[in-house]
């Protein structure tokens, strides 16, 4: 799109506290990236489409070329089905997270051109990774969603973390605070390469990414292009201070 080209809509998910307060500070990554924001709103997941009509309207008004929330699923699509109800056009990057690799956004024809960001490799490489193949057949490919993804590979370092402390102390050593410790300990951890390493000693998360495009109801790999692989470039990571209190 060209730096600075994008300018739009941000919208918080608004049920919980925490909930909004850990987009701010991707929101202020987004805008440091030269996302010009142009309007924000908050949004409960159970409001009805006729709530986006100002956010909407924004868009209208500020003839945005953006537009991302931090919510449920549902909202992604209430928000672009009340997009194109007001006919715009102006947008062109639908953006979303994990939160909206999941089947409901393909089964809405309005998420067409929907942009998707992904931590994990996409289920459709199943082939491409062993870890991933073990979880899609596990959980089951019905139940498999972004968060599910993220929950087994929480699983998996829970897993590692228990391992380690048993490697220190014993099969009898394993205590919440042993495993703790064993979390601590782990300096490169991506669940076998099923999603970008982080570093669990440091407590820094992942700058690696893949990014779908939703297209004739299928999610589709865009970058980076190769299959089984992520962008882990540093130009991915922008540093933010804040505080949240």
């Amino acid at each position: 799109f060209g730096k600075k080209a994008l300018h739009g809509l941000y919208v918080y998910p608004g049920d919980l506290k925490a909930s909004k307060d850990a987009w701010i500070p991707q929101y202020e990554a987004y805008q440091d990236a030269g996302i010009t924001q142009d309007a924000t709103f908050d949004v409960s997941s159970r409001a009805p489409q006729s709530a986006y009509t100002p956010f909407v309207q924004s868009i209208k008004d500020n003839n945005s070329t953006y537009a991302t929330q931090g919510g449920t699923a549902n909202i992604m699509i209430s928000l672009m089905k009340e997009a194109k109800l007001q006919g715009v056009t102006s947008v062109e990057a639908w953006v979303c997270a994990l939160q909206c690799y999941d089947k409901s956004i393909l089964e809405a024809p309005e998420t067409e051109g929907l942009y998707v960001s992904l931590l994990f490799l996409p289920f459709e490489e199943a082939k491409s990774n062993k870890m991933l193949a073990t979880f899609l057949k596990n959980v089951g490919p019905e139940k498999a969603d972004g968060f599910a993804a993220q929950a087994w590979a929480a699983s998996v370092l829970f897993a590692d973390s228990v391992e380690q402390a048993t490697a220190d102390g014993g099969n009898n050593a394993v205590t919440r605070a042993s495993v703790l410790d064993g979390v601590q300990s782990i300096k490169d951890f991506d669940a076998e390469g099923m999603i970008g390493t982080i570093t669990p000693a440091e407590r820094t998360p992942t700058h690696c990414v893949v990014v779908e495009q939703v297209q004739s109801g299928e999610f589709v790999r865009l970058w980076p292009k190769k299959k089984g692989t992520f962008d882990c470039s540093d130009k991915n990571s922008f540093e933010v201070q804040m505080n949240l209190k």
